[in-house]
């Protein structure tokens, strides 16, 4: 009860849906199907590490983040120089 007291103001579902937002779990539950079905084709074993690399290049691939991403690359290669 007191968990969902402090952040009321997260829960105005009305508002959220005037204004267009997507206020259910449906998207997001159909992107980690779509990302973890990569890792449960027939005959793959996956170790943690590389589960997860996977999981980034996948994630990557589906939001179209390659982009950000490079950018995110360049900025960190320049400001460690």
């Amino acid at each position: 009860m007191h968990y969902v007291a402090q952040r009321r103001e997260m829960l105005d579902y009305a508002d959220f849906h005037r204004r267009g937002w997507d206020i259910g779990s449906g998207s997001t539950e159909s992107m980690c199907k779509a990302l973890t079905r990569r890792l449960k084709q027939r005959g793959m074993r996956w170790d943690a590490d590389n589960a997860e690399a996977i999981m980034a290049l996948e994630t990557l691939e589906k939001t179209d983040g390659w982009q950000n991403w490079l950018v995110w690359l360049v900025y960190r290669a320049a400001i460690s120089n």
